[in-house]
This record gives structure tokens, sequence and C-alpha cells, in this order.
């Protein structure tokens, strides 16, 4: 796959997800006005343990809203934090609060 398939902003679903993100995603949300606190030991990992919850939740459940997805990956992510080292602070599913699923 070309770098241009990935960046381009040729596509009518690209255009609809990039103006989605604008108008949702980056605007003040009063949703989000819970705060999510944790022991940062490494932010090592964190980010490809936000995607892959990403992934998982929109595999599993294509009709949760994306707003509610980042959360919930957001959270994963959180617990990925708390451990030293990349593929070893990802949590098992055992280990993260069942309302998450």
């Amino acid at each position: 796959m070309s770098s241009h398939a990935l960046t381009s902003h040729d596509s009518a679903e690209w255009d609809t997800w990039l103006q989605y993100f604008k108008e949702e995603l980056l605007k003040p949300q009063e949703k989000f006005n819970g705060k999510f606190f944790c022991n940062i030991v490494s932010s090592q990992g964190a980010g490809d343990s936000f995607i892959g919850a990403l992934a998982f939740y929109m595999a599993h459940y294509p009709r949760m809203s994306l707003e509610e997805m980042a959360r919930r990956a957001n959270q994963v992510a959180g617990v990925s934090v708390q451990a030293v080292g990349t593929q070893t602070s990802y949590p098992f599913r055992k280990e993260l609060p069942a309302e998450l699923f």
C-alpha cells in the first residue's frame, strides 16, 4: 500500500471521518468530565495499547460509538502505563474492569 493511499484526502470516507473528528472529537466534551487517575510507571507502549484496544472494540463492538470506544481504549492504556515495558505492560482481560466488556 502506498503512503499516498494512507494520506489521501480524495476519499469520501476519509473526508467524512475527518469531519467527524474535527466537529466531535476536538470540541470540549462534557461527556468526558470523569477523570481516570493512575500511578504512571512508564508510558512506553501506551499508544500501542490504546490503538490495540481501539481496534478490539471496532472489531467486536461495531455498534458502539467511536467516542465510547476511545474512552474504553483510554482506560486500557491507563492500565498499561502502570507497568514497565511495552508488550509486558499490556493488560490481560482478567486485569481489566468487567464494564469494559
